[in-house]
């Protein structure tokens, strides 16, 4: 699999992108987390683009081009009204996506298989560490602190069983919960064979039980329909009934073990269905509200000290930014999105910004670059079948 020196620098540097995350470097006592995952596929990938700008494709690199603006207008505005140092994190953190897309999309044969056996060698291990932290209701490399827990808290300790949290090698169960669902909706699109792709389907799903994730656990439910009817005519009857009865054999089981075990959570134990997790979303609008009466709805508020975050990373963003600037952000990220959506058939797509948006809408993480880097990544990787 390594064949060149740079082919073991690639592998280095993925690996370190996807396994150094905020959680593991701290275990590790690696202090700058964030620059340390990023700075070799970050170098890589800008001294191929700078290489090789002419030769990438010109109607691709539109949408990039165009993101590239609106994330460079951004971090001017943010020097102009803040300081530097944010500025340059906010347009390392934000340029990584795009960069990540047009190097990874050029790689050799050899590098995108070494990419693809990382990534899905990063899926197992993240989804095997959950199942392992919420079987035993402890953490590997997180704390209780992220899940508002500590050791005083008897109440809550109580019904550990039912609120806990895995957190695996990301950290937050909320973030986790998306990555996996992006994951799984890229896996649900390769040209993995369909045995795998089962594997991979209910591994993904009994991950993202753990990580006690309502909208991320109702999503995957939902895309399984239209995965069926995208590759209904791709296989004949008895393939057909096969996998069918695979999946809804897959389904109940996973459903009876929910009901009758502590895997369900918040999901099936919760005491009410707008609990204080839930309401924070209906609060968005109300925040968002109080921003644009008493805020700065042109230029945003990025350092937010008079406005709480909330739990929709659209707005976040505009409170952040400003509305207008947010806007054009949310419409060059689309663009970015749908560019490398050109691949897929409708039922294709329709599973890939469900788990990518509508998970995304349920949570903050749209506001935050790793979703984004994540999508990137592996749809860069699965878009050649080599």
């Amino acid at each position: 699999m390594i064949r060149t020196f740079s082919d073991f620098v690639f592998l280095i540097g993925i690996i370190c992108l996807l396994f150094i995350t905020q959680v593991t470097s701290t275990f590790l006592g690696i202090k700058q987390g964030s620059t340390f995952s990023n700075i070799i596929i970050f170098l890589m990938s800008t001294n191929f683009v700078l290489r090789n700008w002419k030769i990438i494709n010109y109607n691709i690199n539109k949408t990039v081009l165009f993101y590239f603006f609106i994330v460079l207008i951004i971090s001017f505005n943010i020097i102009i009204n803040y300081d530097f140092l944010d500025s340059l994190n906010f347009l390392k953190s934000w340029f990584t996506p795009a960069l990540i897309l047009l190097y990874f999309e050029n790689i050799n044969s050899n590098k995108r298989r070494i990419l693809k056996k990382i990534l899905l060698l990063f899926f197992i291990l993240e989804c095997i560490l959950a199942l392992y932290e919420r079987y035993t209701t402890t953490l590997i490399f997180g704390n209780l602190e992220i899940l508002g827990l500590t050791e005083y808290q008897d109440e809550k300790l109580e019904n550990l069983n039912t609120i806990f949290r895995a957190q695996s090698l990301l950290g937050n169960p909320l973030t986790n919960a998306h990555l996996v669902c992006i994951m799984v909706g890229i896996i649900l699109n390769s040209s993995l064979r369909l045995n795998y792709i089962y594997i991979y389907f209910i591994i993904g799903i009994l991950s993202v039980l753990c990580f006690n994730a309502r909208a991320a656990t109702l999503s995957l439910f939902f895309v399984v329909p239209i995965f069926f009817f995208k590759i209904k005519n791709k296989l004949n009857n008895n393939q057909m009934n096969s996998l069918l009865f695979l999946f809804i054999g897959g389904l109940l089981s996973i459903t009876y073990i929910m009901f009758n075990s502590n895997l369900g959570g918040r999901l099936v134990f919760g005491n009410k269905l707008l609990d204080e997790s839930a309401s924070a979303r209906f609060q968005a609008l109300d925040i968002f509200w109080k921003f644009y009466n008493t805020g700065n709805p042109f230029l945003g508020n990025y350092k937010v000290d008079n406005f709480k975050l909330t739990e929709n990373g659209y707005i976040n963003l505009m409170i952040k930014f400003g509305i207008p600037f947010a806007f054009l952000f949310i419409l060059s990220q689309i663009f970015l999105i749908f560019s490398r959506l050109k691949i897929y058939d409708n039922k294709g797509k329709s599973i890939i910004l469900i788990c990518f948006f509508i998970v995304g809408f349920s949570n903050n993480n749209l506001a935050l670059p790793d979703c984004l880097n994540m999508l990137c990544i592996w749809l860069s990787a699965f878009s050649k079948n080599v």
